[in-house]
């Protein structure tokens, strides 16, 4: 019974908001876990794109090899994009919870803008399961994209 001087909320009152906002957190959790997979897996993508935009823009501008090259651990340990005189341009983080897979250890770019050998693709893809996949590769021509498919 609630008296004339008496303000705020009753114990029960408290306790059923909590409860309900506790059941909505745990409703939304699994869509907040694929969420930051997706974004992970975006980070890399767009990072390795860049890189090899970088690689193929040193190799124009100063007209001579740019190289791309996977840590010895491979793509997932990081990369570095290097010039002809092994000066590093960039270094790409290491990753822990995106698999990156595929790609040849070393890129080269020529100064022409072009890529050595044959063109490469890197699927990158949530380690825990979770998330899309995308596909950064690299046409002989040099151009790089980002597909949000697996590669083929």
């Amino acid at each position: 019974m609630v008296t004339p001087g008496q303000r705020g909320f009753s114990l029960v009152e408290i306790v059923t908001v909590l409860a309900v906002v506790g059941v909505l957190a745990a409703m939304a959790m699994p869509s907040f876990r694929g969420l930051l997979a997706d974004a992970r897996i975006r980070s890399v993508a767009s990072e390795l794109h860049a890189s090899l935009l970088l690689a193929r823009s040193e190799a124009a501008k100063t007209n001579a090899r740019v190289l791309v090259v996977a840590a010895e651990s491979g793509w997932e340990g990081g990369w570095t994009v290097r010039n002809a005189q092994g000066t590093v341009l960039f270094s790409g983080k290491p990753q822990t919870q995106v698999s990156v897979r595929g790609g040849p250890p070393v890129m080269t770019y020529l100064p022409s803008g072009r890529v050595l050998g044959p063109a490469p693709s890197f699927q990158l893809a949530g380690s825990t399961g979770l998330g899309q996949v995308r596909c950064v590769s690299a046409e002989v021509s040099g151009h790089a994209s980002i597909l949000k498919a697996a590669c083929s």
